[in-house]
């Protein structure tokens, strides 16, 4: 286990979240953007009628810099509306399924082609630009990155996911470490946590032995940007203004990515989940018991 931070930075005084995480049930509608990706929107390829399970493809991917999209419900296409307000202030399609309470799976068949289970379950990497991990992997082999770094630093204060999945999904985070490895022919591999996870200090160490080194960074924001953590981890630094982490050798690759691809490939299971921090006056409503 290592240590190591960066200069500057703001240390805020905002307790993580110690809850286990929890399933939210299933809402009775549910309305699904079809770009949740850095490139164009995904075409919709389901109909208004249709009958869907969790893991149907509903949104087709038309570019590299795109994912294909599935049901997270099982239940009817109600609706495709073309004008859907997304996160950035402009409009995307979407596809609205009424749940019908059974929680059906498709079923869905494994590949033994790593690159392109990643890519066909729809995962991508689940920083700031949301970026196809199959495109992400493409240009870190072209560029022969041989240091693999696996985020578990939340971005934000307060922002508990990474915190909670680094313990709580720790074998398939294992897992997923040591297919990104084999995928990169990384030499090198570290997992970098925050020093306030003492839970992850304790139990990572024996999990990850001969497949990544433990990295415990003090707590600091901007720290749990991927320049920042290449500087704090390796002492390289990207070069500015528009360099990435793979011009100095290195991939980041978020801690809930590494998962993903572990349930991708051994489950054949896509990209239905999302982790969220429900932080602050919110938690006596939809937290407390």
């Amino acid at each position: 286990m290592k240590t190591g931070t960066i200069k500057g930075g703001i240390r805020f005084q905002i307790p993580k979240i110690d809850m286990p995480t929890e399933k939210l049930a299933v809402p009775e509608k549910i309305v699904i953007p079809l770009k949740q990706h850095e490139g164009p929107p995904c075409k919709a390829s389901v109909k208004k009628g249709q009958e869907v399970k969790i893991g149907d493809l509903i949104g087709e991917s038309k570019s590299e810099r795109s994912a294909p999209i599935y049901a997270t419900v099982s239940g009817k296409v109600v609706d495709l509306p073309k004008r859907f307000p997304d996160i950035r202030g402009g409009y995307i399609p979407a596809v609205v399924i009424e749940s019908d309470g059974k929680e059906e799976w498709a079923s869905l068949e494994k590949t033994t082609d790593v690159l392109k289970a990643i890519e066909l379950f729809g995962i991508v990497d689940g920083g700031i630009d949301a970026i196809p991990l199959s495109t992400k992997l493409n240009f870190a082999k072209s560029k022969n990155v041989r240091t693999l770094i696996i985020n578990g630093v939340d971005l934000e204060p307060g922002v508990s996911v990474r915190y909670k999945l680094v313990v709580e999904k720790r074998d398939a985070l294992a897992e997923g470490i040591k297919i990104l490895k084999n995928v990169l022919g990384a030499t090198a591999a570290y997992l970098a946590i925050e020093d306030t996870n003492t839970v992850a200090q304790s139990d990572l160490p024996g999990i990850l032995s001969g497949v990544a080194e433990l990295v415990v960074l003090k707590s600091k924001f901007p720290q749990g940007l991927d320049k920042f953590i290449v500087k704090a981890i390796t002492g390289k630094e990207p070069p500015s203004p528009h360099g990435t982490p793979e011009d100095v050798g290195v991939c980041v690759i978020g801690a809930e990515t590494a998962i993903a691809v572990s349930e991708a490939v051994k489950n054949a299971k896509p990209v239905i989940d999302q982790f969220i921090t429900v932080y602050g006056a919110v938690y006596k409503y939809c937290c407390s018991k």
